[in-house]
């Protein structure tokens, strides 16, 4: 919802994985990426209903991979995820929906450069926007085509930030 869970995470490397509950390796060995059920047990608090719904049908979430054209989210869920990334369409306002199974590339560096943002745009998000971002929104989508006008309104949902490249 409007709250942080956890604190950032640091990501490494050409691919991450973004999982309900941490997966294991056929020798028995937990794969490497960011659970989302750690961020939530470190906070101590319990999450609403909702959220802890929302949670359980994420599964395998999905996998951010660098290549050279971009970065590509694939959806590994069982459910449908919304994404808004300012490199991925020409409206300011459109969150895209993607099935379980689907990629996409979702963020584009270079295009990111040379982005200027309107002043004022409503129904993406609150706060400050950095073209070097995107958020991801599980199970629900937020904005015009939906009942809910931000995603700060959503169970569970993930920002991304990006550190710009020098061209």
């Amino acid at each position: 919802m409007a709250q942080r869970v956890g604190e950032r995470y640091p990501a490494q490397g050409s691919t991450l994985n973004i999982y309900s509950e941490t997966p294991y390796s056929a020798e028995g060995k937990p794969k490497t990426g960011m659970c989302l059920k750690d961020l939530v047990e470190k906070r101590n608090t319990p999450s609403p209903e909702h959220v802890q719904y929302t949670r359980q049908k994420i599964g395998l979430g999905v996998t951010l991979q660098q290549e050279i054209d971009g970065v590509w989210l694939y959806n590994r869920s069982t459910v449908p995820i919304f994404l808004y990334s300012p490199t991925l369409t020409e409206s300011w306002f459109r969150v895209c929906r993607i099935e379980p199974g689907d990629c996409i590339r979702a963020f584009d560096k270079y295009r990111a450069q040379t982005l200027i943002y309107p002043a004022q745009f409503p129904g993406v998000q609150i706060g400050p926007i950095d073209t070097f971002s995107m958020r991801i929104s599980f199970g629900k989508g937020w904005g015009y085509s939906y009942k809910r006008p931000d995603i700060t309104r959503c169970p569970c949902w993930l920002e991304v930030l990006f550190t710009p490249q020098p061209r």
